[in-house]
């Protein structure tokens, strides 16, 4: 039995990379155990593959483009090839590859897939074909997440394992997060700017607020000076009638 065989998926991957890396492996072993990763039920991601094989001097272009498509491409798309273009599958292979085209399938879905779309693109002649593939070789693996709706013909998906991420799809990624960075610092120099004029504004107002305040307690001490100043004329008059002028009439006149 070839030791592969029992591998798990994440050794598989590594012994894969490894082997496809190094120059001095045959092309024929390279190749035994790429399609042996290939067909592996849990092996998702075939980028470090891809990479390893292209730096090859002997790479063949048919093992490339398939393992493009195992990267991040579908079913539909690699039987649609020109022949030779690409590999011939195995049966495991195109399982395998349809596992994946479902994947793709349930991450980019809007919510719920028509069983149509999927016949047509995973290839399957029959809705009964479809709903056992889904349930078994799917939901049942967790490759996927989701319901059936046979009332309603459609898939309702909630989630997929990710798969590789292709280089345009990478480029796409960083003019969009570029893009939102330029919106944020814009954001960031506006909401600056604002809190630079709140703060201007508190402090104008905080000055206006001890202005006032001054001007109070200049109008206090004003007045209480005032005040002062009617007590002290009021204390005066009733000095002088104290001192025997002339004051109030009594009605008695004063004999010569």
């Amino acid at each position: 039995m070839d030791a592969t065989t029992t591998m798990d998926a994440e050794t598989l991957t590594a012994r894969a990379v490894t082997m496809t890396a190094n120059r001095s492996t045959r092309d024929e072993d390279v190749e035994a155990i790429v399609r042996r990763a290939m067909e592996h039920p849990g092996v998702i991601l075939y980028g470090d593959i891809l990479r390893a094989y292209g730096e090859r001097a002997n790479a063949r272009e048919a093992m490339t483009n398939t393992l493009e498509t195992f990267a991040h491409g579908n079913l539909e798309a690699h039987e649609s090839r020109e022949r030779g273009s690409v590999l011939e599958l195995t049966e495991g292979e195109r399982l395998k590859l349809r596992r994946l085209t479902t994947c793709s399938m349930c991450a980019t879905g809007d919510g719920t897939i028509a069983y149509d779309r999927m016949m047509r693109e995973l290839k399957f002649e029959s809705v009964k074909e479809l709903e056992q593939f889904i349930v078994d070789e799917c939901l049942s693996t967790g490759i996927v997440r989701g319901k059936l709706d046979p009332k309603n013909g459609c898939f309702l998906p909630q989630g997929a394992t990710t798969r590789d991420v292709p280089a345009s799809a990478l480029d796409e990624l960083h003019l969009g997060v570029s893009r939102w960075l330029e919106i944020s610092e814009s954001m960031l120099v506006s909401l600056n700017e604002r809190v630079t004029y709140i703060k201007n504004e508190s402090a104008k107002l905080a000055n206006r607020e001890d202005e006032v305040s001054a001007s109070i307690e200049e109008t206090k001490k004003a007045l209480k000076a005032e005040q002062d100043t009617n007590a002290q004329g009021d204390t005066s008059t009733i000095d002088m009638d104290d001192d025997g002028q002339e004051g109030p009439s009594t009605g008695v006149k004063r004999r010569r």
